[in-house]
């Protein structure tokens, strides 16, 4: 009998790090104890972690936010002490504070894997101090240089997800026992017969033959007086991916096996005792390793789970193991690093809004979302049952998704390179012990899709199923909303969402199903629409790391066209994709204001800098790509991309090599070198020179990208050929407004109203025409509903972005989501640093939203390092309402246009930290 549900979708989110924005204090918030002043202090982070366990600087750096009930509330100082247990180490003493820059630890030394408490205390604007409620903690992470902890692997190269066990005894009573794991690839951890976390497919991906992660975890109550068991579940990853079983989807496009051989496990379980004694329980030669009841798991394949292999107790203490082999040691020279970023987790489960039983032994369920992750399945029935699931983004071999109730079936179609075909070929098999209900979900596979699935070999021996798809991903906060009157723009931006959600695995990767790549050319493109929505910190620092190690590998400069690095390819990537390293490093500066992150990457951003310089002909930066997956056509009707022409790539990779060095040379001022800012700057007026005498027509007053190559007349790319050295001011003086009106005649009346852009001119597009102020344009080119754009993919049903404006043949990219910018910058009027007079770090803010003649109104929330920043507006007759919530240590300048005024181009007010709102009549803004 098939059980099913078909129910509205419920999306139910475990995470604990999740807060809403409607609020500056988020969820979870520390109070303060003394508080003679107007500050409430809130969201204490080391390293911009709550009390992380594992600190590897030896200068930690401390942020915060602020809160107050009052107006014009601003921190002058703060103070920061240190203690040891109970001893105070370092004292900051009074620090003015004029910025958002954490403050740095500067005090002794302090000792690997030892607990350290700090207390906060501030000052407001009339010298009056608010002490935190409570002091918060970080632990140092262990000096691993001489630890015994071996790579711990089975003997049988074959076996690719084995269990590792051993048992020891703790010998009095605990003070605290931290637990410091790792796996090529994936480990899980368990004592005592149960999981230590919920984080799942841990630690995060790296280039791993420059660093390994371990993650750290508190199991001080997870041990017990007496003899403890302690195991170990691996598996490859994608660090010693195999090829094994040629019916399976294996991506052959990415025939790299990674730098190891077989999975291995490490662990140090570093145990305190209430009488001051120390032990460490390690990964040795005495541990055992057994196969594990997955018979097949593969990162790109599936995974095959015989659950009759099971074999509850053998996690627990006691356990007879003497069938058991012994471990193998694994060389690895990889150094090991602790991991900071948040883990992946299941963080939303989403239930069904329709099943169907298509036949008899086969169901299928829609999500109503497309998702990356992994499905979840509730059975009963008999021993030996099989039960095959695969998902898909689309039904019935169509690129779009819909048509559920007259479906027959998912789409098995899609293949990709040499690969196979990704929805018929990666699949979970599960066969049933026959004990009760039995709950299975992949342990390291993912995938993306909507549709799910689900067929049984026997029917008569199912007696039920139900199913739910599981939201795998990195697990940063969500800190960032818009909504609008207008449920398209909604849209948008919940797509955006959900496409950051399927890529966030470990590193920006490209999609959650075939490639499972971290293409640096797409990361670039949606990492401000991200800073405006989640919590990206700790994210892009890894990625950087991920970066920075890529390129050392490599002996000239360049950086690869993936990071992580696991496919065969090892050529250099071009100046577009590469940028990703300077324009992250410099976004994530730019947003934070914290200069580690230029003092970490500065070096390395100049060799790749001189690394472009040095492939420069007649002062031209070229490359193999230009503008990826941009529309076009052919004589016959099919679709086909005319943004890899010779003369665009030049283009593009000189002003992508110029805006390089233009970052660099900001770098460089910011540091203090004037004299490498200054030689960096001469370079990039030397290549804009370059672009310029080569691209620019001066007859027409405009950029060519060479018609010669024979495209079809007004389809070579145009729009990305023009909007391209706007979107970085590099047209020649007095030209942009008409490279900018050819621009959009080319949208409106050669191409009715569409962009004709790949992933590079959209972003263009969507930064240029946000920066001129033309939202009511770029809305009617975002939500037209033919093709291509974005209102496109929503007519045919898209819940999150594509990869191509067709439709074909990823539904989930993230490139595209560069959208956001418009919604939070245009609609909303957060404009973010580096744009518009928004100083580094958010201390000044520019708010000028772009009132949409189709809005009736629109509100965003985009985080800072002082709070959630919002803005809330609302036509009502003649008048403008404005609500505005300004963080603590911020200053908002608010800007309405003329069209509130009779005698003034704008409407400006500028406005300290608070809550305000307002009218805006008659050309005043009238407080309420």
């Amino acid at each position: 009998m098939f059980y099913g549900l078909s129910l509205p979708m419920k999306i139910f989110r475990f995470s604990t790090l999740f807060t809403t924005t409607c609020s500056l204090v988020p969820l979870g918030a520390s109070g303060a104890a003394d508080a003679d002043g107007s500050l409430l202090i809130t969201r204490m982070r080391c390293e911009y972690q709550e009390r992380p366990l594992a600190v590897e600087s030896q200068a930690p750096r401390f942020t915060w936010w602020l809160s107050s009930s009052e107006q014009g509330a601003e921190e002058s100082a703060c103070r920061i002490t240190v203690f040891d247990r109970q001893s105070h180490i370092w004292d900051s003493g009074k620090v003015s504070r004029a910025g958002s820059a954490p403050l740095v630890y500067a005090g002794p030394s302090l000792e690997a894997g030892k607990l350290y408490s700090w207390q906060l205390e501030v000052w407001d604007q009339n010298d009056l101090v608010t002490r935190s409620a409570s002091r918060s903690f970080f632990r140092m992470a262990p000096d691993l240089s001489d630890s015994e902890a071996i790579w711990a692997a089975a003997t049988a190269a074959a076996q690719r997800s084995p269990l590792l066990r051993s048992e020891f005894k703790v010998k009095g009573e605990i003070a605290a026992a931290y637990a410091h794991v790792s796996g090529i690839g994936y480990a899980e951890l368990y004592l005592n017969g149960e999981k230590t976390s919920d984080a799942v497919m841990e630690p995060a991906p790296t280039q791993y033959e420059k660093r390994l992660y371990y993650a750290t975890h508190d199991v001080t109550g997870s041990l017990k007086p007496g003899l403890n068991a302690v195991g170990l579940w691996l598996n490859e990853g994608q660090a010693a991916i195999t090829m094994e079983k040629p019916e399976r989807f294996h991506n052959l496009a990415r025939e790299y096996p990674g730098p190891f051989s077989q999975p291995a496990g490490w662990l140090q379980l570093d145990i305190e005792y209430t009488d001051g004694s120390r032990e460490t329980i390690a990964t040795d030669a005495d541990w055992k390793w057994s196969n594990s009841p997955l018979t097949y798991a593969h990162f790109y394949g599936g995974e095959d789970y015989d659950a009759r292999l099971e074999d509850p107790s053998w996690h627990q203490a006691g356990y007879d193991d003497s069938s058991w082999q012994s471990v193998t040691e694994m060389q690895v020279a990889t150094p090991l690093y602790p991991q900071q970023m948040p883990p992946m987790r299941v963080v939303d489960v989403l239930e069904p809004i329709g099943t169907r039983e298509l036949g008899k032994g086969v169901y299928l369920y829609d999500f109503g979302q497309n998702i990356g992750g992994w499905w979840r399945l509730s059975l009963r029935g008999k021993k030996g049952l099989l039960v095959k699931a695969r998902g898909a983004e689309t039904l019935d071999e169509s690129i779009f998704p819909g048509g559920f109730e007259d479906s027959k079936g998912i789409s098995l179609g899609f293949a990709h390179g040499r690969g196979g075909h990704y929805e018929r070929d990666a699949i979970t098999h599960y066969i049933l012990k026959g004990d009760g209900e039995e709950v299975y979900e992949p342990r390291f596979f993912y995938s993306g899709f909507r549709y799910l699935q689900v067929e049984v070999n026997s029917p008569d021996d199912l007696e039920s199923i139900e199913a739910a798809g599981c939201a795998v991903y990195s697990d940063i906060e969500v800190l960032g909303s818009f909504h609008s009157s207008d449920e398209l723009l909604n849209q948008l931006h919940h797509n955006t969402l959900w496409s950051l959600k399927g890529v966030f695995q470990g590193a920006p990767m490209s999609n959650p199903n075939s490639e499972k790549y971290g293409w640096t050319g797409d990361a670039h493109l949606f990492a401000m629409g991200a800073n405006a929505i989640f919590d990206t910190q700790l994210f892009w620092e890894k990625w950087l790391l991920d970066l920075r190690d890529s390129q050392a590998m490599r002996s000239d400069g360049s950086i690869d066209h993936t990071v992580p690095n696991y496919r065969t390819s090892k050529s250099p990537t071009t100046a577009v994709w590469g940028g990703a390293y300077p324009f992250v490093a410099w976004y994530l500066y730019q947003q934070s204001g914290d200069k580690r992150i230029l003092e970490e990457h500065y070096q390395p951003l100049v060799a790749w800098a001189d690394y472009l310089a040095s492939t420069a002909v007649d002062d031209l930066v070229s490359g193999i790509w230009a503008d990826h997956v941009a529309p076009g056509y052919a004589e016959d009707g099919s679709h086909k991309s005319f943004a890899m022409t010779h003369n665009l790539r030049r283009l593009a990779g000189t002003c992508y090599y110029a805006r390089t060095e233009q970052i660099v040379a900001e770098m460089a001022r910011a540091l203090g070198d004037e004299s490498a800012a200054k030689a960096h700057s001469e370079r990039v007026l030397t290549a804009v020179e370059a672009l310029n005498q080569h691209f620019f027509d001066k007859a027409n007053g405009v950029y060519f990208a060479d018609p010669e190559e024979e495209t079809p007349p007004g389809h070579y790319p145009f729009q990305t050929a023009n909007l391209l050295p706007l979107q970085f001011g590099f047209e020649p003086e007095s030209k942009r407004e008409s490279i900018l009106q050819k621009a959009l005649s080319d949208i409106q009346e050669t191409h009715d109203g569409h962009l004709m852009t790949g992933i590079i001119g959209t972003k263009s597009l969507v930064e240029v025409f946000t920066m001129e102020r033309m939202g009511d344009t770029l809305y009617d080119i975002a939500t037209i509903p033919t093709y291509p754009g974005w209102g496109y993919w929503l007519a045919k049903g898209a819940t999150e972005h594509w990869q191509h404006w067709d439709g074909a043949p990823d539904h989930n990219h993230a490139m595209f989501g560069t959208i956001e910018e418009f919604l939070m910058q245009g609609v909303a009027g957060i404009i973010p640093p580096t744009f518009d007079d928004t100083s580094l770090g958010w201390k000044q803010v520019r708010i000028a939203p772009q009132f949409l003649e189709k809005l009736d109104w629109a509100e965003g929330a985009v985080p800072t390092p002082h709070g959630i920043l919002r803005l809330r507006w609302e036509k009502r007759d003649d008048d403008l309402y404005l609500e505005c919530d300004i963080p603590v240590n911020c200053t908002a300048m608010i800007v309405a246009p003329a069209s509130y005024s009779e005698n003034a181009d704008t409407i400006e007010k500028s406005l300290p930290s608070g809550e305000y709102r307002f009218l805006i009549q008659n050309g005043q803004f009238v407080e309420l």
